[in-house]
Protein backbone atom coordinates (compact mmCIF):
# COMPACT_ATOMS: atom_id res chain seq x y z
CA UNK A 1 0.00 0.00 0.00
CA UNK A 2 1.42 3.57 -1.07
CA UNK A 3 2.46 5.65 1.67
CA UNK A 4 -0.43 8.47 1.91
CA UNK A 5 1.60 10.61 4.02
CA UNK A 6 5.03 10.26 1.64
CA UNK A 7 2.44 11.20 -1.52
CA UNK A 8 0.87 14.25 -0.14
CA UNK A 9 4.25 15.67 1.04
CA UNK A 10 5.76 14.65 -2.38
CA UNK A 11 2.69 16.75 -3.88
CA UNK A 12 3.42 19.82 -1.53
CA UNK A 13 7.07 20.10 -1.94
CA UNK A 14 6.38 20.18 -6.13
CA UNK A 15 3.63 23.06 -5.52
CA UNK A 16 6.06 24.68 -3.46
CA UNK A 17 8.94 24.73 -5.82
CA UNK A 18 6.91 25.86 -9.02
CA UNK A 19 4.98 28.02 -6.79
CA UNK A 20 8.57 30.11 -5.81
CA UNK A 21 9.87 29.98 -9.75
CA UNK A 22 6.02 31.53 -10.56
CA UNK A 23 6.59 34.52 -7.97
CA UNK A 24 10.52 35.10 -8.76
CA UNK A 25 9.55 35.41 -12.55
CA UNK A 26 6.46 37.78 -11.25
CA UNK A 27 8.87 39.98 -9.00
CA UNK A 28 11.53 40.10 -12.15
CA UNK A 29 8.95 41.04 -14.62
CA UNK A 30 7.40 43.61 -12.56
CA UNK A 31 10.69 45.46 -11.73
CA UNK A 32 12.50 44.89 -14.64
CA UNK A 33 11.71 47.89 -16.49
CA UNK A 34 12.67 50.46 -13.64
CA UNK A 35 16.12 48.52 -12.34
CA UNK A 36 17.34 48.61 -16.14
CA UNK A 37 16.12 51.94 -16.97
CA UNK A 38 19.22 53.87 -17.06
CA UNK A 39 21.46 51.31 -19.12
CA UNK A 40 18.47 51.16 -21.56
CA UNK A 41 18.13 54.59 -21.81
CA UNK A 42 22.58 55.25 -22.28
CA UNK A 43 22.48 52.28 -25.05
CA UNK A 44 19.91 54.62 -27.10
CA UNK A 45 21.92 58.20 -26.44
CA UNK A 46 23.09 58.23 -29.72
CA UNK A 47 26.25 60.75 -29.82
CA UNK A 48 25.58 62.16 -33.50
CA UNK A 49 21.78 63.39 -32.38
CA UNK A 50 23.33 65.85 -29.66
CA UNK A 51 22.81 69.01 -29.69
CA UNK A 52 24.87 72.33 -29.42
CA UNK A 53 24.00 75.04 -27.43
CA UNK A 54 23.96 78.04 -29.18
CA UNK A 55 22.58 80.36 -26.47
CA UNK A 56 22.67 79.60 -22.80
CA UNK A 57 21.88 78.09 -19.74
CA UNK A 58 20.04 79.62 -16.72
CA UNK A 59 20.68 77.90 -13.07
CA UNK A 60 18.08 78.19 -11.02
CA UNK A 61 18.93 77.75 -7.51
CA UNK A 62 16.93 78.66 -4.53
CA UNK A 63 18.07 79.15 -0.73
CA UNK A 64 16.86 79.84 2.61
CA UNK A 65 18.94 79.31 5.48
CA UNK A 66 21.83 77.40 3.62
CA UNK A 67 24.85 80.27 3.59
CA UNK A 68 27.44 77.07 4.37
CA UNK A 69 25.70 74.72 1.45
CA UNK A 70 26.08 78.34 -0.94
CA UNK A 71 29.76 78.98 0.58
CA UNK A 72 30.63 75.15 -0.44
CA UNK A 73 28.94 74.15 -3.70
CA UNK A 74 28.59 77.89 -5.60
CA UNK A 75 31.98 78.05 -6.70
CA UNK A 76 31.67 74.11 -8.67
CA UNK A 77 28.14 75.65 -10.09
CA UNK A 78 29.97 78.60 -11.45
CA UNK A 79 33.34 76.58 -12.72
CA UNK A 80 30.74 74.89 -15.29
CA UNK A 81 32.70 74.53 -18.98
CA UNK A 82 31.85 74.03 -22.74
CA UNK A 83 28.42 76.56 -22.33
CA UNK A 84 27.64 80.06 -21.78
CA UNK A 85 25.25 80.05 -18.65
CA UNK A 86 24.13 82.33 -16.01
CA UNK A 87 23.16 81.26 -12.48
CA UNK A 88 20.27 82.69 -10.91
CA UNK A 89 19.75 82.54 -7.29
CA UNK A 90 16.57 83.18 -5.32
CA UNK A 91 16.47 83.79 -1.56
CA UNK A 92 13.89 83.42 1.20
CA UNK A 93 13.99 85.15 4.23
CA UNK A 94 16.93 83.74 6.24
CA UNK A 95 18.32 83.70 9.80
CA UNK A 96 21.83 83.51 8.90
CA UNK A 97 24.06 84.92 6.37
CA UNK A 98 22.70 83.34 3.00
CA UNK A 99 22.38 86.93 1.53
CA UNK A 100 25.01 88.20 2.32
CA UNK A 101 27.15 84.94 0.60
CA UNK A 102 24.64 85.05 -2.49
CA UNK A 103 25.95 89.08 -2.69
CA UNK A 104 29.21 88.57 -2.35
CA UNK A 105 29.59 85.61 -4.76
CA UNK A 106 27.26 87.46 -7.27
CA UNK A 107 29.57 90.66 -6.62
CA UNK A 108 32.70 88.55 -7.87
CA UNK A 109 30.96 86.72 -10.87
CA UNK A 110 29.44 88.56 -13.61
CA UNK A 111 27.23 85.47 -14.99
CA UNK A 112 25.47 85.60 -11.63
CA UNK A 113 22.52 87.24 -10.83
CA UNK A 114 20.20 87.32 -7.34
CA UNK A 115 16.46 87.73 -6.23
CA UNK A 116 14.26 87.28 -3.56
CA UNK A 117 10.98 86.21 -2.24
CA UNK A 118 9.39 89.49 -0.14
CA UNK A 119 8.92 88.82 3.37
CA UNK A 120 4.97 89.48 2.55
CA UNK A 121 4.24 86.90 0.58
CA UNK A 122 1.58 84.57 1.93
CA UNK A 123 -0.86 83.05 -0.68
CA UNK A 124 1.76 80.22 -2.62
CA UNK A 125 3.93 77.88 -1.23
CA UNK A 126 7.42 79.41 -1.15
CA UNK A 127 9.15 76.81 -2.55
CA UNK A 128 7.21 77.42 -5.87
CA UNK A 129 7.34 80.66 -5.73
CA UNK A 130 10.95 81.25 -5.50
CA UNK A 131 11.26 78.59 -8.45
CA UNK A 132 8.80 80.96 -10.49
CA UNK A 133 10.68 84.77 -9.64
CA UNK A 134 13.87 82.38 -10.59
CA UNK A 135 12.04 81.03 -13.88
CA UNK A 136 11.03 84.65 -14.90
CA UNK A 137 14.33 86.60 -13.87
CA UNK A 138 16.03 83.95 -16.01
CA UNK A 139 17.34 85.43 -19.36
CA UNK A 140 17.74 82.13 -21.50
CA UNK A 141 15.10 79.90 -22.95
CA UNK A 142 16.69 76.91 -20.81
CA UNK A 143 16.29 76.56 -16.78
CA UNK A 144 18.24 74.07 -15.17
CA UNK A 145 17.03 73.52 -11.18
CA UNK A 146 19.29 72.42 -8.91
CA UNK A 147 19.49 72.90 -4.80
CA UNK A 148 22.11 74.44 -2.38
CA UNK A 149 23.36 71.54 -1.00
CA UNK A 150 24.45 70.49 -4.77
CA UNK A 151 27.61 69.27 -6.10
CA UNK A 152 28.15 68.61 -9.74
CA UNK A 153 29.80 65.53 -10.51
CA UNK A 154 31.82 67.17 -13.34
CA UNK A 155 32.79 70.56 -14.17
CA UNK A 156 30.52 69.65 -17.89
CA UNK A 157 27.84 68.92 -16.26
CA UNK A 158 25.89 71.76 -17.37
CA UNK A 159 27.32 70.49 -21.46
CA UNK A 160 25.90 67.20 -20.74
CA UNK A 161 22.36 68.09 -20.26
CA UNK A 162 22.64 70.57 -22.99
CA UNK A 163 23.24 68.24 -25.44
CA UNK A 164 19.24 66.85 -24.98
CA UNK A 165 18.45 70.59 -25.31
CA UNK A 166 16.40 70.13 -28.57
CA UNK A 167 12.87 71.93 -30.49
CA UNK A 168 11.49 68.65 -29.22
CA UNK A 169 12.20 68.52 -25.97
CA UNK A 170 10.42 70.35 -23.04
CA UNK A 171 11.94 68.50 -20.23
CA UNK A 172 15.19 66.86 -19.25
CA UNK A 173 15.83 64.50 -16.87
CA UNK A 174 18.94 64.05 -14.70
CA UNK A 175 20.54 61.93 -12.20
CA UNK A 176 21.42 63.17 -8.45
CA UNK A 177 21.65 61.02 -5.02
CA UNK A 178 22.76 61.37 -2.00
CA UNK A 179 27.10 61.76 -1.03
CA UNK A 180 27.91 58.67 0.62
CA UNK A 181 29.82 58.30 3.61
CA UNK A 182 29.89 54.84 3.73
CA UNK A 183 27.25 53.94 6.39
CA UNK A 184 24.34 51.80 6.38
CA UNK A 185 21.75 54.49 6.74
CA UNK A 186 23.38 56.27 3.57
CA UNK A 187 23.62 52.85 1.21
CA UNK A 188 19.42 52.45 2.36
CA UNK A 189 18.49 56.13 1.95
CA UNK A 190 21.11 56.54 -2.12
CA UNK A 191 19.24 52.97 -2.87
CA UNK A 192 15.64 54.27 -2.46
CA UNK A 193 16.69 57.76 -4.35
CA UNK A 194 17.82 55.54 -7.17
CA UNK A 195 14.79 53.17 -7.50
CA UNK A 196 12.85 56.65 -7.06
CA UNK A 197 14.95 58.04 -10.39
CA UNK A 198 14.65 54.97 -12.15
CA UNK A 199 11.33 54.68 -11.95
CA UNK A 200 10.87 58.36 -12.91
CA UNK A 201 13.22 57.39 -16.21
CA UNK A 202 11.21 54.61 -17.11
CA UNK A 203 8.21 56.35 -17.01
CA UNK A 204 10.07 59.42 -19.12
CA UNK A 205 11.43 56.34 -21.73
CA UNK A 206 7.96 55.27 -22.19
CA UNK A 207 6.37 58.60 -23.31
CA UNK A 208 5.44 60.28 -20.56
CA UNK A 209 6.95 61.99 -17.19
CA UNK A 210 5.85 61.51 -13.84
CA UNK A 211 8.00 63.33 -11.76
CA UNK A 212 11.77 64.67 -11.24
CA UNK A 213 14.10 64.95 -9.15
CA UNK A 214 14.60 69.26 -8.13
CA UNK A 215 18.58 68.75 -7.66
CA UNK A 216 18.92 68.26 -11.14
CA UNK A 217 15.84 69.31 -13.60
CA UNK A 218 16.00 71.15 -16.87
CA UNK A 219 12.74 72.54 -18.65
CA UNK A 220 11.68 75.32 -21.35
CA UNK A 221 11.28 78.70 -19.96
CA UNK A 222 8.89 79.46 -22.54
CA UNK A 223 6.88 75.80 -21.62
CA UNK A 224 6.93 77.11 -18.25
CA UNK A 225 5.24 80.68 -19.02
CA UNK A 226 2.63 78.87 -21.59
CA UNK A 227 1.53 76.26 -19.23
CA UNK A 228 1.50 78.59 -16.18
CA UNK A 229 4.45 76.85 -13.65
CA UNK A 230 2.20 75.59 -10.86
CA UNK A 231 -1.21 77.05 -11.44
CA UNK A 232 -2.74 73.63 -11.14
CA UNK A 233 -0.83 72.71 -8.18
CA UNK A 234 -1.40 75.78 -6.21
CA UNK A 235 -3.17 74.32 -2.51
CA UNK A 236 -0.47 71.55 -2.34
CA UNK A 237 2.59 72.29 0.05
CA UNK A 238 4.91 69.42 -1.01
CA UNK A 239 6.48 68.38 -4.08
CA UNK A 240 7.19 71.16 -6.32
CA UNK A 241 9.47 69.25 -8.74
CA UNK A 242 7.60 66.48 -9.67
CA UNK A 243 4.16 68.51 -10.08
CA UNK A 244 6.38 70.93 -11.66
CA UNK A 245 7.32 67.62 -14.32
CA UNK A 246 3.89 66.27 -14.21
CA UNK A 247 2.78 69.98 -15.44
CA UNK A 248 5.28 70.49 -18.11
CA UNK A 249 5.86 67.26 -20.08
CA UNK A 250 4.17 66.17 -22.82
CA UNK A 251 4.02 62.89 -24.50
CA UNK A 252 7.20 62.13 -25.98
CA UNK A 253 8.99 65.45 -25.18
CA UNK A 254 11.09 64.37 -22.14
CA UNK A 255 14.59 63.29 -22.31
CA UNK A 256 16.61 61.43 -19.64
CA UNK A 257 20.49 62.18 -19.13
CA UNK A 258 21.08 59.03 -16.83
CA UNK A 259 25.33 59.07 -16.87
CA UNK A 260 27.26 59.89 -14.23
CA UNK A 261 29.29 62.85 -15.79
CA UNK A 262 26.21 64.51 -15.24
CA UNK A 263 25.03 63.74 -11.87
CA UNK A 264 24.62 66.10 -9.00
CA UNK A 265 25.34 64.25 -5.27
CA UNK A 266 23.41 66.57 -2.34
CA UNK A 267 24.61 66.31 0.80
CA UNK A 268 22.97 63.97 3.32
CA UNK A 269 20.09 64.94 5.18
CA UNK A 270 19.19 64.06 9.07
CA UNK A 271 17.19 60.81 9.58
CA UNK A 272 14.18 63.16 10.59
CA UNK A 273 14.76 65.59 7.57
CA UNK A 274 14.69 62.48 5.29
CA UNK A 275 12.01 61.04 6.82
CA UNK A 276 9.72 64.10 6.53
CA UNK A 277 11.00 64.37 2.68
CA UNK A 278 9.93 60.27 2.59
CA UNK A 279 6.27 61.23 3.71
CA UNK A 280 5.85 64.54 1.37
CA UNK A 281 7.09 62.22 -1.55
CA UNK A 282 4.28 59.71 -0.63
CA UNK A 283 1.47 62.76 -0.95
CA UNK A 284 3.05 63.68 -3.96
CA UNK A 285 2.81 60.83 -5.88
CA UNK A 286 -1.11 60.94 -4.87
CA UNK A 287 -1.41 64.52 -7.71
CA UNK A 288 0.87 62.64 -10.41
CA UNK A 289 -2.08 60.98 -12.10
CA UNK A 290 -2.89 57.57 -13.26
CA UNK A 291 0.29 56.60 -14.59
CA UNK A 292 1.81 57.27 -11.29
CA UNK A 293 -0.32 55.09 -9.09
CA UNK A 294 0.15 52.13 -11.63
CA UNK A 295 3.76 52.35 -11.16
CA UNK A 296 2.95 52.47 -7.33
CA UNK A 297 0.70 49.34 -7.72
CA UNK A 298 3.47 47.43 -9.60
CA UNK A 299 6.05 48.31 -6.94
CA UNK A 300 3.44 46.99 -4.66
CA UNK A 301 2.48 44.22 -6.17
CA UNK A 302 6.47 42.88 -6.14
CA UNK A 303 7.10 43.87 -2.89
CA UNK A 304 3.64 41.02 -2.23
CA UNK A 305 5.46 38.56 -4.46
CA UNK A 306 8.43 38.99 -2.87
CA UNK A 307 6.87 38.28 0.64
CA UNK A 308 5.13 35.54 -0.48
CA UNK A 309 8.56 34.21 -2.20
CA UNK A 310 10.26 34.57 1.06
CA UNK A 311 6.87 32.20 2.83
CA UNK A 312 7.25 29.67 0.02
CA UNK A 313 10.40 29.16 1.13
CA UNK A 314 10.00 29.21 4.80
CA UNK A 315 7.26 27.02 4.69
CA UNK A 316 9.65 24.67 2.18
CA UNK A 317 12.33 24.54 4.23
CA UNK A 318 10.18 24.40 7.56
CA UNK A 319 8.56 20.52 6.05
CA UNK A 320 12.38 19.34 5.00
CA UNK A 321 13.61 20.20 8.16
CA UNK A 322 10.72 18.11 9.53
CA UNK A 323 10.41 15.18 7.31
CA UNK A 324 14.88 14.91 7.81
CA UNK A 325 14.72 15.04 11.83
CA UNK A 326 11.62 12.39 11.29
CA UNK A 327 13.37 9.96 9.16
CA UNK A 328 16.47 10.48 11.10
CA UNK A 329 18.14 10.19 7.21
CA UNK A 330 18.50 12.90 4.01
CA UNK A 331 16.35 11.16 1.34
CA UNK A 332 18.07 11.71 -2.17
CA UNK A 333 15.18 11.04 -4.56
CA UNK A 334 14.06 15.18 -2.91
CA UNK A 335 17.01 16.72 -4.52
CA UNK A 336 14.40 16.58 -7.46
CA UNK A 337 12.53 19.46 -5.18
CA UNK A 338 15.24 20.36 -3.50
CA UNK A 339 17.87 21.75 -6.26
CA UNK A 340 14.98 23.91 -7.40
CA UNK A 341 14.49 25.92 -4.73
CA UNK A 342 17.56 26.33 -3.86
CA UNK A 343 18.36 27.47 -7.22
CA UNK A 344 15.05 30.17 -6.70
CA UNK A 345 16.18 30.84 -3.32
CA UNK A 346 19.91 31.83 -4.76
CA UNK A 347 18.43 33.76 -7.95
CA UNK A 348 15.98 35.86 -5.22
CA UNK A 349 18.90 37.33 -4.06
CA UNK A 350 21.14 37.45 -7.31
CA UNK A 351 18.25 38.68 -9.56
CA UNK A 352 17.87 42.37 -8.15
CA UNK A 353 21.88 43.23 -7.90
CA UNK A 354 22.32 41.78 -10.99
CA UNK A 355 19.36 43.33 -13.01
CA UNK A 356 20.94 46.98 -11.41
CA UNK A 357 24.13 46.06 -12.37
CA UNK A 358 23.89 48.27 -15.84
CA UNK A 359 22.08 51.34 -14.23
CA UNK A 360 24.93 51.13 -11.59
CA UNK A 361 27.64 51.45 -14.16
CA UNK A 362 25.55 54.55 -15.82
CA UNK A 363 24.66 56.42 -12.91
CA UNK A 364 27.82 56.18 -11.32
CA UNK A 365 26.57 54.13 -7.96
CA UNK A 366 28.75 51.62 -6.48
CA UNK A 367 27.29 48.06 -5.78
CA UNK A 368 25.00 47.26 -3.05
CA UNK A 369 26.16 43.57 -3.39
CA UNK A 370 22.92 41.53 -2.14
CA UNK A 371 21.51 44.24 -0.21
CA UNK A 372 18.52 45.41 -2.61
CA UNK A 373 17.03 42.06 -1.75
CA UNK A 374 16.96 43.00 1.87
CA UNK A 375 15.66 46.21 1.16
CA UNK A 376 13.30 45.55 -0.99
CA UNK A 377 11.86 43.25 1.48
CA UNK A 378 11.85 45.94 4.17
CA UNK A 379 9.88 48.39 1.69
CA UNK A 380 6.30 47.75 2.10
CA UNK A 381 7.10 48.17 5.96
CA UNK A 382 8.50 51.60 5.40
CA UNK A 383 5.54 52.37 2.68
CA UNK A 384 2.83 51.36 5.22
CA UNK A 385 4.52 53.36 8.05
CA UNK A 386 4.87 56.32 5.58
CA UNK A 387 1.50 56.07 4.11
CA UNK A 388 0.23 56.24 7.91
CA UNK A 389 1.88 59.62 8.74
CA UNK A 390 1.32 60.73 5.54
CA UNK A 391 -2.66 59.93 6.56
CA UNK A 392 -1.68 61.40 9.85
CA UNK A 393 -0.59 64.88 8.61
CA UNK A 394 -2.52 65.01 5.27
CA UNK A 395 -3.85 68.71 6.50
CA UNK A 396 -0.45 69.66 6.08
CA UNK A 397 -0.38 68.95 2.76
CA UNK A 398 -2.96 71.51 1.58
CA UNK A 399 -2.85 75.35 1.76
CA UNK A 400 -6.49 76.67 2.19
CA UNK A 401 -7.90 79.24 0.07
Amino acid sequence: MPDVQAIVSEGLLFALALCAWLLLLAVTALRLRSYTAAKRISKKDDPAVRTTMTSGVSVVITARDQAEQLERNLPHVLAQEGVRFEVVVVTDVSTDETADVVARFAAAHPNMRTTFIPASSRYIDRKKLAVTLGVRAARYEWIVLTEPDCLPADSHWLEGLSHRFSPDVDVVLGYANYADDGSRYASRIIYERLKDNLRRFAAADAGLARGGDGCNLAFRKSTFLAKKGFADSLTITCGADDLLVHALAGPRRTAVVPHAACAIRQELPAPDAYASRRIAYAETCRHLGRRARLQQLREGLASSFSWLLMLVFTLYIAIRSEETVRTQAYDTLRLAHDLPTLAALAAALLIPALLLRGSLNVTGEKRFGLRPAFYDLAQPFRWWRRKWQRFRYRHDFVRKQ
